[in-house]
């Protein structure tokens, strides 16, 4: 009996050695998964820390955009105005220009009526010079003899 204690024993003393071996390696792999987790759990939050970051971006730049939106917008109002302003400016230069040229047309037939009444002028006053000078200019030097 000693011996078949002895030998069972040995035996539980072996299993005993399998299971504490097979605990260590259990153990070894639970410490092993939990070590993954984590570092799992360690990667997850950079990545939600990281959509976070991209979020306020991403809303930063939506807010960016409707910022720049309702700039063209004010942009493109403000282009509709300026080129009434515009049009309107060159309507009144158009006018400006008509009023010019008649202006300029008017000009040059007063031009040409004051030379033609000028022309007119001198020759009357050449031919009052010319009947001065033969019917006066006698009867000039008897007056002025007479003084």
């Amino acid at each position: 009996m000693g011996s078949q204690l002895r030998l069972r024993f040995k035996q539980e003393a072996k299993l005993l050695k399998k299971s504490v071996a097979q605990v260590a390696r259990r153990d070894k792999r639970i410490q092993d998964q939990e070590l993954e987790i984590k570092n799992l759990e360690a990667l997850l939050e950079t990545e939600a820390e990281t959509k976070r970051a991209a979020e306020d971006k991403n809303a930063e730049l939506m807010r960016e955009l409707e910022d720049i939106r309702a700039q063209f917008s004010g942009l493109k109002v403000s282009n509709e105005h300026l080129s009434q302003w515009v049009a309107a400016l060159q309507e009144q230069v158009s006018g400006e220009e008509k009023l010019k040229a008649a202006f300029e047309e008017f000009k040059r037939y007063e031009d040409d009526r004051v030379e033609q009444r000028c022309a007119k002028l001198d020759a009357r006053l050449d031919a009052l010079s010319i009947d001065f000078d033969e019917e006066l200019y006698p009867h000039m030097l008897t007056a002025i003899a007479g003084r």
